[in-house]
């Protein structure tokens, strides 16, 4: 969806390290993704890639945070998707 954005209206995340040990939580409503206007296009994060924010809580107790980049277009060309960025716990 180059040229367009969108509001997070929740979900879910995990994380899974490579030493075995694992985090998840909920995603909240009120985050955003916000697309560059074309492929070639760079809007901080890249060429033809999107900017996230979106606030999250942890299984167990306590809020964080991610702000980053999201690579899923053009459609089918990036399998699977691919986000980047900072995670606030």
């Amino acid at each position: 969806m180059f040229d367009g954005s969108v509001t997070i209206v929740g979900g879910s995340w995990q994380f899974h390290f490579k030493n075995g040990t694992s985090l998840h939580g909920t995603v909240h409503s009120g985050g955003t993704v916000i697309w560059p206007s074309d492929a070639s296009s760079d809007i901080g994060c890249g060429n033809g890639v999107a900017i996230v924010n979106a606030n999250l809580s942890v299984f167990g107790g306590g809020l964080a945070s991610l702000s980053g980049c999201l690579h899923d277009l053009p459609k089918g060309t990036v399998i699977p998707p691919k986000v980047w960025g900072t995670f606030n716990f």
